[in-house]
């Protein structure tokens, strides 16, 4: 009978596994949790998984932290390090991010250090325009903050390009973990407010930006010339000096140009309403001709154009009302239509639009960043987006400016045809019956303390009182004279004698 021996059973990971990822190294240690170098049977590159432990927090805190996970998947941006998924294994949160196999732009500064060399300005250029173009995506299409930019979660692709990591799982884990991390690491990248203890914005990351730029340029961190370690005061020192000090930048004049001094000074302005918005640093030149232009995406459906015919190339190639495509600062392409060519700058002034049609908001754009629908999907898009524009225009009422010029006309003609007519003589209207004034008569009884003050009239049925004439008020005074000789009450005068 031959032996049979059984199959060798499958080789596990010494580390352990969390759900189908295969723990293959830990590549880093922070604050929140291990990360660990990962694999999984279906995916063909290796990808990069953080643990962040939840025991400890109650129902809202977990809540609030997948909202968080939430806004980690709307993070498409080619600078940006790409989300996987998000999974929940015995109490602990692992977030699969992809893997970034150049490594991190601290590792590469320190490398660049060594051989005694600064970093070429256009290479300098083009990391700063991917770093600024994918915070510029943060900033003003998702309104999010990093709030942690430093060269050590600034990472680098196969092709050295930049990706943005670690936004973090942030303000949620990290209120009982932030007096840890920053007794742990120094905060050479915090901004002079959050120094303060103020309120703070998007201008906090400029100014991490600024200082990331400064040490690329210089191959130091900032402010590690005048803060020593082991100098006394530490944190508190260092705060104090990035409130009240200013970096060296006079030196780095000598091996930049004066345009990238320039804005490297306006990156580390003091206030931060001083600092410049990162969509208007991308429109400067410098930096928008170092931001490599994405790829074309293939269209094999699209038509080929005609032999013989001449590429259109003026200067007003899209006219107003034209349905474009604009390349934004995420590097991804959105619907626009043109609404006007400003004539000093040659810029096209776009309404961006979304899938359904909705108003996103406006961009100014040069000819470049422009190109017509090609694809059949892109052509049925634009179809479908002119359906909607005429439909607007239909339903749009008419400007207020035509509605006064057509009353304007009818006040006209209604003048004229009051002046060829006779002035009519108004009709008094009648009164509608008052039930108040349908009264009973006024019986008019005589007082004869009337000399007295007493009073003159009684009045019937409470209605008011009917004036006597001069015949009725003459036999009156006469037959009161005569009943007063005839009682003895009255003297020939007539005048009142007082009651005995």
């Amino acid at each position: 009978m031959p032996l049979q021996f059984a199959a060798p059973p499958a080789r596990k990971s010494p580390l352990g596994s969390r759900g189908p990822y295969q723990k293959l190294k830990p590549i880093g240690k922070g604050a929140f949790g291990t990360v660990f170098l990962v694999s999984k049977p279906d995916a063909p590159d290796n990808l990069v998984l953080k643990e962040v432990g939840l025991k400890g927090l109650n129902v809202a805190e977990r809540k609030q932290t997948m909202n968080e996970v939430a806004i980690l998947k709307k993070l498409t941006h080619p600078n940006i390090i790409a989300f996987h998924e998000a999974i929940t294994v015995d109490q602990t949160l692992c977030v699969i991010m992809e893997y970034a196999e150049g490594g991190d732009l601290a590792g590469l500064i320190a490398t660049q250090k060594k051989t005694g060399k600064r970093f070429p300005e256009a290479m300098v250029l083009r990391m700063s325009a991917e770093i600024m173009s994918a915070m510029s995506y943060c900033h003003h299409d998702l309104h999010l903050l990093h709030r942690d930019l430093k060269p050590q979660n600034i990472f680098l692709g196969k092709g050295g390009e930049v990706k943005l990591g670690d936004f973090g799982i942030s303000k949620v884990l990290g209120a009982s973990k932030a007096m840890a991390q920053t007794q742990c690491g120094t905060p050479l990248y915090m901004a002079p407010e959050i120094c303060r203890g103020a309120r703070y914005d998007r201008g906090a990351d400029v100014w991490a930006i600024g200082c990331v730029l400064y040490e690329m340029m210089g191959l130091t961190p900032p402010w590690a010339d005048k803060v020593p370690q082991g100098a006394a005061g530490g944190i508190r020192a260092l705060m104090r000096l990035i409130t009240t000090s200013q970096l060296n930048l006079p030196p780095l004049r000598a091996h930049y140009s004066p345009e990238l001094c320039a804005i490297l000074a306006s990156l580390l302005a003091k206030s931060a309403s001083a600092r410049p918005a990162l969509l208007d640093l991308l429109a400067k030149p410098l930096l928008r001709s170092a931001l490599p232009k994405p790829p074309t995406p293939p269209y094999p459906d699209a038509p080929s154009p005609i032999e013989g015919s001449s590429p259109p190339a003026s200067a007003t190639r899209y006219r107003t009302g034209s349905i474009v495509l604009v390349r934004r600062t995420s590097g991804m392409e959105t619907m626009a239509v043109v609404e006007k060519i400003e004539a000093t700058s040659g810029l096209y002034s776009l309404s961006l639009v979304s899938k359904d049609g909705k108003l996103e908001g406006t961009k100014l754009a040069p000819e470049p960043d422009l190109r017509e629908p090609s694809s059949p999907h892109e052509r049925q898009m634009e179809l479908l987006q002119k359906r909607r524009l005429a439909q607007q225009r239909a339903r749009t009422p008419m400007a207020p400016i035509e509605e006064h010029a057509a009353a304007e006309l009818l006040q006209r003609s209604f003048q004229k045809r009051r002046a060829g007519r006779k002035p009519m003589t108004p009709v008094a209207e009648k009164a509608p019956p008052n039930v108040l004034l349908q009264r009973p008569p006024v019986v008019v009884k005589h007082n004869p303390m009337a000399r007295h003050g007493v009073g003159q009239q009684q009045l019937g049925g409470g209605q008011a009182v009917r004036p006597e004439t001069l015949e009725q008020q003459q036999r009156r005074l006469a037959a009161n004279a005569a009943k007063g000789r005839a009682r003895g009450h009255l003297g020939a005068e007539g005048a009142c004698a007082p009651f005995l």
